[in-house]
């Protein structure tokens, strides 16, 4: 048989991909499972956690449809009647010992007996209970206790006074009857008998429904439907809300993480004075990962956007200007968002003219850079708001203004409309160096997110990373462990200022 060497080689690559392939079976993949697995137990987690609420609205509904259901079952109450079988004996104690055990293989015999037609209809004919015979086999329980001679008979009926008259009355014909069926034929003494030792007592307690047992299992039943309901519900949900959920949709780096707080309600920025809190550092971080994002060619002019309106761009890109002028770098702010202009409000400077007008070619960009409180931080305001943002924006003078900025300032930071709802921020990307993905938790979608991404590699646009917002820090949410946060100490920071003016 003729060796084709083509056909050797194949057979050698195949049996090298086989040997890969299980290497990856044994060894990654197993690695690879508990990662997933791990994940998903966190995530698992995180859901029911975050839908604490319905968890316990569902414990509530079942422990209220336990009681009530319980509330509907008709109440059951009981009575028991012992008896005692014995048989005669004739005093020595070996007879004795005999005589016990053959009441004790009787025992189950008259268990049997309780609940026959004959025992039953006698005790019906007698009590003048108005049950069938069946009826009140289905209410009658028997039970032997194990190596004794004692009989218990139990009777559960929706009145108490009948369950105790029906087991007295079945108990006295078993005995009765008894007595018949083991007296001898020639006559004399029966050779068992059956005797009431303690009569069934009309008790006002019920035996069911058990209130308090269905109310837990009912509370129970709610806990675990509430959290299939959860786990299930999140498995299906798509909106963001850590960093893990844009594992699948992006590639880029997580560069910060803003905490929720009240600290950026109404319009505010971050406290940076005296140390600043956990939303301060959580800038002054997203500052520093923004000079690592490209550490030989570090980016100056970038633009700050966001899928969808309300995500939180203006306040990231107001606070990250605030952060690299704390740094001691020049660092100018432009409202590029000629839709929803916001960040006049928040540094109280006039809005009067801006950028608008330096595009419409009336005012030139040095005119237009309005000082700050903040020391290093100059703003340029969006002006009147235009008819055709698109337009401008699109314009070779809206490149070059962003350009004079450049030359003028350390840092140009942009904000611009969400990329999504309208089309004005696709214009800039060619004249910055990169953009700022602002995501914020639980109020975006991961399709969104993808979409916007997609939208800015369309167009060649550099993405340095993305900013989540509204972070739940106790969860972890972040996706890198983001989780810590300091108070300045005012005391301290007196004292080093003190000494600093010395």
């Amino acid at each position: 048989m003729r060796s084709d060497p083509q056909i050797l080689e194949s057979r050698e690559v195949w049996f090298r991909l086989l040997i890969g392939s299980w290497r990856g079976l044994a060894v990654d993949n197993p690695q690879t499972t508990r990662g997933d697995s791990a994940s998903s137990w966190r995530r698992g987690l995180d859901a029911v956690r975050r839908g604490w609420w319905v968890v316990v609205i569902m414990a509530l509904a079942g422990g209220i449809a336990g009681t009530f259901g319980s509330e509907l079952q008709q109440s059951m109450y009981s009575s028991t009647a012992v008896l005692y079988v014995t048989s005669p004996t004739e005093g020595s104690t070996q007879s004795a010992y005999q005589g016990n055990l053959a009441s004790q293989e009787r025992v189950a015999s008259y268990a049997r007996l309780a609940t026959s037609d004959t025992v039953l209809t006698h005790a019906i004919d007698k009590s003048g209970i108005g049950l069938s015979v069946s009826e009140a086999r289905r209410e009658l329980k028997t039970e032997v206790t194990p190596s004794t001679v004692l009989l218990s008979i139990t009777a559960t009926s929706p009145s108490a006074e009948q369950a105790a008259t029906l087991v007295n009355a079945v108990a006295g014909s078993l005995s009765a009857y008894v007595s018949d069926i083991e007296r001898p034929q020639s006559g004399g003494e029966p050779l068992a008998r059956v005797t009431v030792v303690t009569p069934g007592q009309a008790v006002a307690t019920r035996v069911s429904p058990h209130v308090v047992r269905n109310s837990m299992l009912g509370v129970l039943v709610g806990i675990c439907l509430g959290v299939c309901f959860v786990v299930i519900r999140s498995r299906f949900d798509t909106t963001v809300r850590s960093g893990e959920d844009l594992r699948d949709v992006s590639e880029f780096p997580i560069l910060g993480a803003v905490p929720s707080s009240g600290e950026l309600s109404n319009g505010s920025n971050a406290e940076f004075s005296i140390g600043g809190g956990r939303v301060a550092e959580s800038y002054r971080k997203l500052r520093a990962n923004l000079g690592f994002s490209s550490v030989d060619d570090p980016p100056r002019v970038v633009m700050v956007t966001s899928a969808t309106a309300g995500e939180g761009k203006s306040t990231t890109a107001a606070n990250l200007a605030i952060a690299l002028a704390e740094s001691g770098c020049r660092t100018v702010l432009l409202d590029a968002d000629f839709r929803r202009p916001t960040l006049v409000a928040r540094f109280g400077l006039s809005g009067s003219i801006g950028f608008t007008d330096y595009l419409r070619g009336k005012a030139s960009m040095r005119d237009l850079v309005q000082d700050t409180e903040v020391p290093r931080l100059s703003f340029v305001a969006c002006g009147a708001i235009p008819p055709n943002p698109t337009e401008l924006l699109n314009s070779e003078r809206a490149r070059l203004g962003i350009g004079e900025l450049r030359e003028l300032f350390e840092y140009v930071i942009i904000d611009s409309a969400p990329i999504l709802a309208v089309s004005d921020s696709i214009f800039l990307i060619r004249s910055v160096d990169g953009i700022l993905g602002v995501v914020r938790c639980g109020h975006v979608t991961t399709p969104s997110v993808k979409s916007f991404l997609n939208e800015v590699k369309s167009v060649n646009g550099v993405v340095c990373g993305i900013v989540l917002n509204d972070v739940d820090v106790s969860s972890g949410a972040a996706g890198y462990g983001y989780g810590y946060g300091y108070e300045a100490d005012p005391e301290a920071a007196a004292s080093a200022s003190g000494v600093a003016s010395g």
